[in-house]
């Protein structure tokens, strides 16, 4: 627009002004150097066409009294400002330059600052996590442990009850030897009276024939015979029977221990016995082969809700003798039948049972060389199998 404006009119051109505006605007897009060389072959290019109309190569219709000093002057003022501005423009440019390269520097140390943050915030949660997943695993740990010690304390409140239920059945197997010792001294007299009696009735021909006094004798021999029996099983109670030595009827025990058990079971319950003819003797202790019937005789009378039956039977092959005791009762779950030989594991209510029952039979039995064998299910009962060498 400069350069038309004054091809056209010469120096009274008003546009002439508008050159110092170029060091801003070539300084804005391009560097220093660039805008000092287009400002300079701007001014150059204007002065030459001033010039030009100067002289007279190109002329205009209107007058004018500018001469060259004048047009020297004006361009001189003109550069001047435009350095002037080109040199504030710089100063400028560069004052903004710093101040975002500041900028820039701040928000990197912001940026660095706010990465070491979420990195210590991460490793911080990190932390945290760790704690707490220790706090949880000592709280589990101590929570076991609180577990442990109350099953601890259970188990020897338990055992402190059997120990007394021991020295209880200590007291009384010592109580019991000792009646049967005094009971034993009459119930002898008795018999070699009856027997010496029954046999001075026999010679005298007088009561030979007196049917019904001999008869009334039989049934007092047979009388004191189960009184003696009934002694004899006292005195397996006693703490002088620990020899395995002894010679153990396997019908008489259950005999006695089914006649000991039905005591305590009421009228529904029926026991029904199946006997080998074969008389089973082994070697053993009385006592202990007592205790083992009798304990799992009870459990399975326990175990009988209402109308139910126990059956016992025994069998044997060569070597082997075998005794099962089955019973109609509630079952016992699967998942209880692996604990079932563990000390003081019981599903019976605390005052029924102290769960060392089936703990001490299976001592029994594997004290006798023998084995232990429970199947059950849930509703339909328990059958117990024993067997032992002969």
């Amino acid at each position: 627009m400069v350069f038309v404006d004054i091809y056209e009119v010469g120096v009274l051109s008003a546009n002439k002004v508008l050159l110092i505006l170029l060091p801003f605007i070539t300084f804005l897009t391009l560097n220093g150097i660039w805008a000092l060389a287009v400002f300079c072959i701007c001014l150059l290019m204007v002065m030459v066409l001033g010039y030009f109309h100067l002289i007279g190569i190109l002329s205009v219709d209107i007058e004018s009294t500018t001469g060259l000093k004048e047009w020297i002057v004006q361009f001189t003022l003109i550069g001047l400002v435009s350095l002037l501005i080109y040199l504030i423009t710089q100063n400028f440019k560069e004052s903004y330059e710093r101040y975002i390269k500041n900028l820039v520097l701040k928000n990197e140390e912001i940026s660095r600052k706010e990465e070491s943050l979420t990195l210590y915030k991460t490793q911080l949660e990190v932390r945290v996590d760790e704690r707490t997943r220790d706090l949880r695993d000592t709280n589990l740990k101590l929570a076991d442990k609180a577990l442990e010690l109350h099953k601890t304390l259970e188990n020897l409140n338990n055992a402190q009850e059997r120990l007394l239920e021991t020295e209880k059945m200590a007291s009384l197997g010592l109580l019991a030897t000792g009646v049967a010792h005094e009971i034993n001294n009459p119930l002898n007299q008795i018999i070699r009276g009856v027997s010496l009696l029954e046999m001075r009735m026999r010679d005298d021909e007088n009561y030979a024939k007196d049917t019904e006094m001999l008869r009334l004798l039989s049934e007092v021999k047979l009388g004191v015979k189960r009184a003696s029996k009934i002694v004899f099983s006292l005195n397996q109670y006693g703490p002088n029977h620990a020899s395995m030595n002894e010679r153990c009827d396997i019908h008489d025990i259950l005999k006695y221990c089914i006649f000991h058990c039905k005591r305590d079971m009421p009228d529904s319950v029926t026991i029904e016995t199946e006997f080998d003819a074969t008389l089973y003797v082994m070697n053993g202790n009385i006592a202990k082969i007592h205790q083992v019937f009798i304990n799992l005789i009870s459990n399975s009378g326990q175990a009988i809700k209402g109308k139910g039956s126990i059956n016992v039977k025994t069998a044997s092959t060569s070597d082997l003798l075998s005794i099962n005791i089955s019973d109609t009762g509630e079952g016992i779950a699967k998942e209880h039948l692996s604990k079932i030989y563990e000390p003081f594991f019981t599903t019976k209510a605390p005052s029924e049972g102290t769960g060392l029952g089936l703990y001490i039979v299976f001592g029994i039995v594997r004290e006798h060389d023998g084995k232990l064998f429970v199947t059950s299910e849930v509703g339909k009962g328990t059958d117990i199998k024993l067997t032992f060498p002969l």
